[in-house]
């Protein structure tokens, strides 16, 4: 009766873990990036983020056409999808101004992506920062905040103007 009790116990703990496992696999996606639709064209969504970003007192050196690339790569017409590199010169002094913040150096610039979709829906993706902050502590937790809040605030302008 005791071995008979094991297995179950075991069994009963291996399955629990392989249904954890498939659930976090399956929720994973949708806790780690933050989709919004657009109620506006591509360009449009682009250009807005772009503008209201810059009007919060954020930075984009750069927007990255990785359709454009992409396309010329694979010789296929691809659906249109930008990366807007974003940056807050004061918001990284402070991260890069000690070396504990220094590891989170790999997530900047800020990145908003805008894409469409097949539907011809156009989205507008980027990083679960509420979340990802909570992994690091100190600076780099109050910092992503800040840039969190800029970002819904901008992200959200963007997409409600007219």
């Amino acid at each position: 009766m005791g071995t008979e009790l094991l297995v179950a116990a075991v069994a009963g703990v291996t399955l629990g873990l392989a249904g954890a496992a498939l659930a976090l696999r399956l929720l994973a996606r949708h806790l780690l990036i933050v989709e919004k639709a657009s109620p506006l064209g591509f360009d449009e969504t682009v250009e807005g983020i772009v503008k209201e970003a810059e009007k919060s007192g954020w930075r984009v050196p750069i927007v990255h056409q990785l359709h454009g690339s992409a396309q010329e790569a694979s010789g296929h017409l691809l659906l249109p999808a930008s990366v807007i590199e974003l940056s807050r010169p004061d918001y990284a002094a402070v991260v890069l101004g000690n070396d504990g913040g220094r590891m989170a150096s790999s997530l900047m610039p800020c990145r908003v992506a805008v894409y469409m979709t097949a539907d011809g829906e156009v989205t507008v993706s980027r990083a679960n920062t509420r979340l990802l902050r909570r992994m690091f502590g100190g600076v780099v937790s109050r910092v992503m905040g800040q840039a969190t809040a800029d970002a819904e605030q901008f992200v959200g302008s963007a997409l409600t103007r007219t």
